[in-house]
């Protein structure tokens, strides 16, 4: 079997963050304190001034202080000064920007010190040129060849820094894609390079002629070895890179893969950059032996280095992800401690029902979840053993309630999630709202897309429909088969409620048969069914009791969460007791996942969901709309919620992938193309868009979206 990545997957929605706030007073501190919540506005303000500051510094090391020591020549012949100073800008604007970004992110704190390093090179070779230029200190040839070493220590330093940041990524996108990049052969040239280089600086401060034969061997050997080692680094990044371009060419492209796409761009320009700027003085060098070049270049020479030491300023500006990713803002800080707020007040106030059997039937109905193993099993049997006819594109979770999950827990008369776990109390960790009008396809994938902690599902439904074994593999290579889940279609004793009836007469839509009554003849219980409790609600109904539910869960585990599984036309949230559900996960400070088809799917209906009111929701009865929003006690705070977690212009779904770190962005990409290639070595991929059977009309739309 094909290695799988066992690599932790980031998704795009925020819970790859934490914080444990416990006053605004600490959050606002930890604002300023921390350079991770710094806006970008300031961190380039602050680069800029700070660069200011450094090019004045380096033109004073190379005007003033050499004219000081007797010197006429300005340091960079052919360069005017202000060109010197806009350099000097862009080097010192880039180290203040990625130290300011110190705490945000790994790859941006190894980009730091790196371009540092660079800084503090040209800083100290410049310095202590001048100083060796200067014929009044009386310096040997001997003594000038030692200082020349010494300062040219930081040089491989740099250079070996430069190469990591490299080897880093492709490494990160080897573990996410479960694809060799060639990250070994990196490592192995990396130490090849930096080898030579030390020899390189020692033998500088050699004045023997064997020393100066292998200087120029060295200083011919290591551009060629770093250019290899570009080669492969850059193969290692269009190989991913050319994958999703494969994807655009034949599909629509959803917002995520063009983020992905763009940051890969970004990468492969960083590392192209780098590339060139070590080339650069080595193809200098060589073309001032040509006599027609001779002349122009000697007059011109400066400019060698300083193209040298700005294309490696920008390059790795480029490879350190400041340019893609925004930093966590104060109002995301403030929003999740309020959240975790709520969760601890919702934790402590919470009672047991006075009921004893009110409660009784709540802590039962807690105990009905399911394994994601259990799950899949279950849906492998769909279309074989279990409902034969079963049709992706066109079973909804509704249909597979009544001609599956009904029709097999009808001789227990038990919940099938009970039948699944062999009636073993099973406390859910996750619940799960959905719709029964949405394709119970998409119910699963919603639900292995938070398994696999992305917060879309359209990558997951291909490969569920194309290459379920690689998905099977993947989440038991990351251990998570064992995550459990609640969702009302499996947990809910049908036969207790809905099965004896068929009162609209739904039809199953590919045989066009209306769907099957079961004949199991148990009691049934709605909502003033007897017994009642003192409000006059139903004690045996178990489809009242899912919000109660909801606050029992969140009190007896704290790491409970909601998945809402949004299906593709967002009908999810014009239905009532959904939109029950997510209001008092809110109001009890849940973790929210929203899954949903896509971020393209979200733009395309950004919209109609920016005018979603709470209050125009619907439900099969009138009453239902009033009871619920009786629990909600103030309707523009929830409806300003919604609209926060779809289109926060920095915590939003819109914008959570410039919300990711570098690191978590590609895994994101990794996981991705690796999504995209397992579906490819589905045995149906190649027919995925002419199968009738197997994809939608919008399947088929999105295959290569994600």
């Amino acid at each position: 079997m094909k290695h799988v990545p066992t690599s932790k997957s980031p998704h795009a929605r925020l819970k790859t963050r934490s914080w444990s706030l416990e006053t605004n007073a600490e959050a606002q501190q930890c604002v300023w304190l921390s350079a991770r919540t710094w806006p970008r506005h300031v961190m380039v303000t602050v680069g800029v001034i700070a660069g200011i500051f450094y090019a004045l510094f380096m033109l004073w090391i190379e005007g003033p202080l050499r004219w000081s020591c007797g010197l006429k020549t300005f340091n960079h012949p052919g360069v005017p000064i202000f060109l010197c100073f806009i350099m000097y800008i862009v080097k010192g604007c880039a180290v203040a920007m990625l130290l300011l970004a110190w705490r945000w992110s790994s790859f941006l704190r190894k980009a730091g010190v790196c371009v540092a390093t660079l800084a503090f090179y040209i800083a100290l070779d410049e310095a202590t040129h001048a100083y060796m230029d200067c014929d009044e200190h009386g310096l040997s040839k001997q003594t000038k060849s030692i200082l020349a070493s010494l300062i040219s220590v930081p040089w491989p330093v740099f250079e070996w820094q430069s190469m990591r940041l490299t080897i880093i990524r492709i490494e990160t996108l080897e573990q996410s894609t479960g694809r060799k990049l060639g990250s070994k052969f990196l490592k192995l040239v990396s130490v090849i390079f930096t080898i030579s280089q030390v020899f390189y600086t020692v033998l500088i401060a050699v004045r023997e002629p064997w020393a100066k034969v292998w200087r120029k061997i060295f200083s011919t050997t290591c551009p060629l070895v770093y250019l290899v080692f570009s080669l492969i680094a850059l193969r290692g990044m269009l190989i991913p890179y050319w994958r999703m371009q494969s994807a655009v060419r034949e599909h629509n492209l959803g917002k995520e893969l063009g983020w992905a796409a763009k940051a890969m761009r970004t990468f492969l320009v960083g590392e192209v950059l780098l590339c060139v700027a070590a080339e650069l003085p080595v193809a200098v060098k060589g073309l001032k032996q040509v006599p027609i070049f001779h002349d122009t270049l000697r007059k011109y020479s400066g400019w060698a280095w300083q193209t040298c030491f700005l294309l490696q300023t920008i390059g790795l500006l480029f490879l350190s992800g400041i340019l893609q990713s925004l930093p966590v803002n104060y109002e995301t800080l403030i929003n999740e401690q309020d959240r975790q707020v709520r969760r601890a007040k919702a934790r402590e106030e919470w009672r047991p029902s006075e009921d004893v059997d009110w409660h009784d039937k709540v802590k039962e109905l807690a105990g009905r979840g399911f394994t994601v193993e259990k799950l899949l099993e279950f849906y492998t049997s769909l279309g074989a053993s279990i409902m034969p006819h079963y049709s992706p594109s066109q079973h909804t979770t509704n249909d597979v309630v009544r001609e599956a999950i009904i029709p097999l827990s009808s001789e227990s008369g038990t919940s099938y999630a009970e039948v699944m776990m062999g009636g073993k109390y099973t406390l859910a960790e996750k619940m799960v709202t959905h719709n029964w009008s949405n394709l119970f396809h998409d119910l699963v994938a919603c639900i292995i897309a938070d398994v696999l902690e992305t917060c879309e599902f359209n990558v997951v439904a291909q490969l569920l429909s194309h290459n379920l074994p690689y998905l099977r593999a993947k989440i038991e290579a990351e251990g998570k088969t064992e995550r459990i889940y609640w969702v009302c279609a499996f947990s809910v004793r049908q036969h207790n409620s809905i099965c004896g009836a068929n009162p609209r007469g739904d039809k199953d839509p590919v045989t066009g048969m209306l769907h099957p009554i079961c004949a199991c003849n148990r009691p049934k219980f709605f909502n003033a069914t007897p017994p009642l409790d003192a409000s006059g609600k139903s004690i045996s109904c178990e489809m009242n009791k899912f919000t109660d539910m909801i606050r029992y869960l969140a009190a007896v585990d704290p790491k409970f969460s909601q998945v809402v599984a949004v299906d593709t036309q967002f009908e999810l949230f014009n239905r009532a007791w959904c939109v029950a559900e997510v209001a008092k996960a809110h109001e009890l400070g849940l973790d929210q996942q929203v899954i949903i088809r896509s971020l393209w799917h979200l733009d395309s209906n950004q919209k109609d969901l920016q005018n979603l009111k709470i209050e125009l929701m619907q439900a099969s009865r009138p009453e239902d709309v009033q009871e619920i929003l009786k629990d909600i006690p103030d309707t523009n705070l929830f409806n300003k919620h919604l609209q926060t977690v779809f289109f926060h212009r920095e915590s939003g779904l819109v914008a959570s992938w410039k919300q990711l770190s570098m690191e978590q962005q590609l895994q994101s990409i990794g996981q991705v193309v690796g999504w995209l290639f397992a579906c490819e070595q589905g045995e149906h991929y190649e027919q995925c868009s002419d199968s009738d059977s197997s994809l939608s009309h919008d399947d088929e739309l999105v295959v290569g979206e994600v």
